[in-house]
């Protein structure tokens, strides 16, 4: 009778605990400076795509197909400054379709990045992001296959927890200035579908 006692209250405390993690997903998370966005942010899988998660330098990936660009209008979106580190973060959320566009800016680099949602979030701009996709084609949701032959065969490594990462970089001049620009592509995938998308440069 002891034994199963422990094992029954080993049980309760288990599926409490599991009941408890699923009541903090489901909370909105509150966003109303740059440290309570960046808390946020941590722990979304947009994160693990942005140079600021896996290095500003030079990574020698692969080349794309041809270049290629996530690009959106930020302007009247939510932003959150900072003087130092990390600089800003700012962008929209669609509480709808569970997704968010974010512009990460840092000194010498910026990050644009779309992703599924882990837990939801107030604090930026409401906006529907069902439509949005790369210059070329790629939208969230789609197959590592339907990104290669958009893309090409990239540079391909797993993460900690079993995801896949897709990854590109290339580089252009900037005309009269003597620099170069290095470009950034970056896909998640999670249970074979594209979660998160990453557009990066860097001076």
């Amino acid at each position: 009778m002891k034994i199963k006692s422990v094992v029954f209250l080993a049980l309760t405390s288990l599926m409490l605990s599991s009941v408890a993690v699923d009541v903090r997903a489901s909370v909105p998370a509150t966003v109303n400076d740059c440290p309570s966005a960046w808390a946020w942010f941590d722990r979304e899988p947009g994160y693990g795509v942005t140079l600021m998660a896996v290095g500003a330098g030079p990574q020698a990936y692969a080349k794309p197909a041809a270049p290629d660009a996530l690009t959106m209008d930020f302007g009247r979106a939510m932003h959150y400054y900072t003087s130092f580190g990390r600089g800003c973060l700012g962008g929209f959320y669609d509480s709808a379709h569970k997704r968010a566009a974010l512009y990460a800016w840092h000194e010498h680099y910026d990050d644009t990045v779309v992703f599924y949602v882990h837990r939801p979030v107030s604090g930026f701009t409401a906006a529907k992001l069902q439509s949005v996709r790369t210059t070329r084609g790629v939208a969230l949701g789609a197959t590592m296959d339907r990104v290669v032959a958009i893309e090409g065969r990239g540079t391909r490594t797993v993460t900690k927890t079993g995801a896949q990462l897709l990854r590109y970089e290339w580089r252009q001049p900037m005309r009269g200035s003597g620099l170069t620009t290095n470009f950034y592509l970056t896909f998640l995938f999670e249970q074979g579908r594209l979660v998160a998308m990453d557009y990066a440069k860097r001076v």
